[in-house]
């Protein structure tokens, strides 16, 4: 397959309120999985967790609502939510957003997978759901994340997703139910809305089995 351009749109978020984490017990938690006891819970049911560069933050996917959070780690070594929001359907915390299941969409299903980048790039993170649907997350001032880019990459649940070493560039892989790995590339870190679709794995599995390709590594 050959690179292509991925059209994207820009959607600014809004917070839904930090909130000072919570030590609970992690028994506690719904379905018997819930956020850590560092992290504190009320998020329901974690998805997928992800811990950037230098582990003083963290992204947090959770099922009920289809929610997002970043939490921050402060000088004591707590745990603050920073931002929580919804990241699924047509609008981003009640502002009009581009419609799911379309190029330049939301996630339409479940967060299944978050990633960080390297530090080197900002403040950046990704987001990969069950519709195939990739979001990339950007901070663009303190506290304030915004949607930089989405895109389709395939029709089936997107099942790993990880950057790249740094010194490789900003690239994204995505491992796929049809048994493919996808690598995209943004070229300009100042502009994360145009990622290239540079290379197309296939690397296991059959078509048909929804699990063909779990993860990868870099």
């Amino acid at each position: 397959m050959g690179t292509h351009g991925v059209r994207t749109t820009r959607t600014e978020l809004t917070s839904q309120g930090p909130g000072k984490a919570r030590e609970d017990d992690p028994s506690d938690a719904k379905g018997g999985f819930g956020l850590p006891s560092c992290l504190g819970g009320g998020g329901g049911e974690v998805i997928a967790i992800a811990y950037d560069h230098n582990a003083r933050r963290c992204s947090v996917a959770t099922r009920e609502g289809g929610t997002l959070a970043v939490y921050v780690k402060d000088a004591s070594d707590a745990w603050d939510m920073e931002r929580e929001w919804t990241c699924t359907g047509h609008e981003v915390n009640g502002t009009e957003g581009p419609s799911p299941g379309m190029e330049g969409g939301l996630h339409a299903g479940p967060v299944t997978q978050v990633a960080w980048a390297h530090s080197e790039f900002g403040q950046v993170f990704a987001s990969a759901s069950a519709d195939g649907f990739v979001c990339v997350w950007f901070e663009r001032s303190p506290g304030q994340w915004d949607l930089a880019s989405s895109f389709k990459c395939s029709r089936t649940p997107c099942l790993c997703l990880k950057f790249s070493p740094h010194q490789y560039g900003l690239n994204l892989g995505v491992s796929s139910g049809d048994g493919h790995i996808r690598i995209y590339r943004s070229e300009d870190h100042t502009n994360l809305s145009d990622w290239q679709l540079t290379q197309d794995l296939y690397a296991c599995g059959a078509r048909s089995d929804p699990s063909s390709c779990p993860c990868f590594c870099w």
